[in-house]
């Protein structure tokens, strides 16, 4: 699709967008005539850049957003850019896109990382000092089955628009409010516990499938439930057995 020319407003501020017809820079003009010009900002610089600029204090992941949009500027800019543009680093290192724009999804093959690489990467961003986003750097390569030249080879949009699909096919952001009306029930989370050890499937799969056939499951599973004999005997005691002074004699078949 070819760029043309274009105003944007970032923090109230407008600017000038204008990229080169080689594609190579693409130069930001402020509304004070500042100017800056920016390369492409690749998946795997954003991800460097993510640990330099996150950590960990108090149990809580924290993030410099201003360390974060310096460096962004000092690798990405051609030249020097006053520290008026790092509202627009970090607008740069989001895929320099509106928030209106519809790009389509990049077309790389992805994979939903396993429970052992999610239980190995959270232990290691936990154990590894100063460097919590090594946890989403791991998701990352984790998941990209087609790696091409490395994640150096996603740039600008496409950098954006795949980590988004990532972090969504791992930590199932679109059925997040699903999966807590589910769980949040008790008796509810019970069956899906049930139909999980029963069926051998996953809960996804288990909420998936067909509600008719899960319903007949249920019910089935009502119908054969064992019989406490005990509490069957007493619901069926005579008023004269249940009065106090009365003694019973139970005699249980053979």
């Amino acid at each position: 699709m070819e760029e043309r020319e274009r105003v944007i407003s970032i923090d109230g501020c407008r600017y000038r967008v204008a990229p080169d017809p080689d594609g190579v820079w693409t130069h930001v003009e402020s509304e004070s005539g500042a100017r800056v010009s920016l390369r492409d900002w690749t998946l795997a610089e954003h991800l460097d850049v993510l640990e330099r600029a996150s950590y960990w204090r108090d149990g809580v992941v924290r993030f410099d957003d201003g360390e974060f949009a310096r460096e962004v500027l000092r690798r990405a800019a051609r030249g020097p850019a006053a520290s008026s543009f790092e509202a627009v680093a970090l607008w740069w290192a989001l895929g320099g896109v509106d928030l209106n724009d519809d790009d389509a999804p990049v077309g790389v093959t992805l994979r939903r990382w396993s429970w052992r690489e999610e239980v190995t990467a959270r232990e290691r961003s936990l154990e590894t000092v100063g460097r919590p986003a090594l946890y989403l750097r791991e998701m990352v390569h984790a998941s990209v089955a087609e790696s091409g030249e490395g994640l150096g080879a996603f740039a600008g949009r496409g950098g954006a628009r795949l980590l988004d699909e990532v972090v969504a096919l791992n930590t199932g952001e679109e059925d997040e409010e699903l999966d807590a009306r589910m769980l949040d029930d008790h008796a509810r989370a019970e069956q899906t516990l049930w139909l999980c050890s029963t069926l051998g499937w996953t809960p996804g799969q288990v909420w998936s499938a067909p509600a008719i056939e899960i319903e007949r499951l249920l019910r089935l599973r009502e119908r054969t439930k064992p019989v406490d004999r005990r509490s069957r005997a007493a619901s069926t005691q005579s008023a004269l057995a249940r009065h106090p002074d009365a003694v019973v004699i139970e005699v249980e078949g053979s």
